[in-house]
């Protein structure tokens, strides 16, 4: 069979382009395609932690993001749903906040110079199948419909992933308790901004939270997320818990006194599943948001996407150097022994975190702890493992 690429990756988010990067790096013939134009936009939270900076080193493109002088992070402010506080700087360590436009743009635009080829406007409908193999995918292109083959084919197409819809979901689990939702907007002239990230928790949609994150002085991505076996309980939307959020959160209402919302508001979508789901089939892999692979503590996606991205490659590497397809099969083996245990732990402290008694006690013992303050921001931010938290140590200092 001729195949006229090596490894085709649906969707050119952080996750699809990750993979690109480095298996372009090594000299395999690699085509991107996306959905959309870019510069295109996607919702999200903006945030990129000191784990996201970390992959995004050893992607290669992170001195170009820094010309860009987007807003750094120094520190962490936390608040209870009784509105006690904690801000956390933890040294030597920065995060930054990117608009997704911008972020996703830069990252496709170094994934043609590291030698994939991208194609955007292209609509992936489905994966070929031939003899029981995946074979390639066919989608619309300029309104017309094109069959690609290839060796391998990588999903990277977000929570409604197309190729998990048409082929593997029976082999994956989506349940209602590993979801949430968020939305977000932009605000500009808002108040006291520094460089900070802001996490608000508030009883209604605990164990979820409201945001505020800084693009630069004047103004901030605002949004909420809420979990959705909990916003399922509501009596309202979740445009409603927004709004309930910006004029009653005392924090959020001083910053927005004389803000004006620049942009509507748009929510998405999060999926998250520590457990033993399939992130690979045949000679498909799912990585980023089409794995399931969102923080569930944090709801932070792109470091693990990014790091989804390098694990495949390695997999992906070493199936098509040896022409042995059960070498992906490595890719879930590496995944499960450097991120589950720590997914795991994020299970356990979210359904902690959903009652306000603790989220007080926390927040209170922290910030009367520097150590204990280190540990909660690092883990929130991703620099440690969630795991962290529930160490014989950590627990120690929050009992005693």
């Amino acid at each position: 069979m001729k195949f006229t690429q090596d490894i085709i990756i649906v969707g050119a988010g952080p996750a699809g382009i990750s993979t690109a990067v480095f298996l372009a790096k090594k000299g395999y013939k690699v085509l991107l395609l996306e959905r959309e134009k870019f510069a295109r936009d996607k919702i999200c939270g903006d945030g990129i932690g000191p784990a996201s900076i970390k992959y995004l080193k050893e992607i290669g493109v992170y001195d170009e993001i820094k010309k860009e002088n987007f807003q750094v992070i120094n520190s962490t402010l936390l608040t209870s749903p009784s509105t006690n506080k904690i801000e956390i700087k933890i040294p030597n360590i920065i995060g930054m906040v990117i608009p997704r436009k911008k972020l996703d743009y830069i990252l496709a635009r170094h994934s043609v110079e590291s030698g994939a080829e991208l194609i955007e406007k292209f609509e992936v409908k489905e994966p070929i199948i031939e003899n029981n193999k995946v074979v390639g995918i066919k989608g619309i292109y300029k309104g017309k419909e094109k069959t690609i083959k290839s060796k391998i084919v990588v999903a990277a197409d977000g929570t409604h992933s197309i190729i998990a819809k048409k082929i593997a979901d029976k082999n994956r689990k989506y349940e209602s308790k590993y979801s949430a939702i968020a939305v977000r907007t932009y605000f500009e002239n808002v108040n006291g901004l520094k460089d900070c990230l802001e996490i608000h928790y508030k009883k209604n949609i605990l164990p979820g939270y409201g945001w505020i994150f800084p693009v630069n002085k004047t103004s901030a991505n605002i949004g909420v997320t809420i979990h959705y076996q909990y916003y399922k309980k509501q009596n309202r939307n979740i445009t409603q818990l927004f709004y309930d959020f910006i004029n009653n959160n005392k924090y959020a209402k001083a910053k927005l006194k004389n803000a004006k919302m620049i942009q509507p508001i748009q929510g998405w979508p999060l999926s998250y599943d520590p457990h033993p789901s399939k992130k690979y089939y045949k000679e498909i892999i799912f990585v980023g948001d089409a794995a399931s692979l969102v923080d569930p503590l944090s709801e932070e996606g792109i470091s693990n996407a990014l790091l989804s991205g390098k694990l495949a490659s390695n997999a992906i590497d070493s199936a098509l150097k040896t022409n042995n397809f059960s070498h992906l099969k490595d890719y879930q083996k590496q995944w499960d022994k450097l991120m589950k245990p720590s997914l795991n732990a994020s299970v356990l402290l979210q359904h902690l975190m959903s009652y306000p008694c603790i989220i007080e006690h926390i927040i209170k013992k922290a910030s009367k702890d520097e150590k204990l303050a280190q540990t909660l921001a690092g883990c929130i931010v991703g620099i440690f493992p969630k795991t962290k938290m529930l160490s014989l140590d950590t627990i120690k200092r929050l009992i005693f």
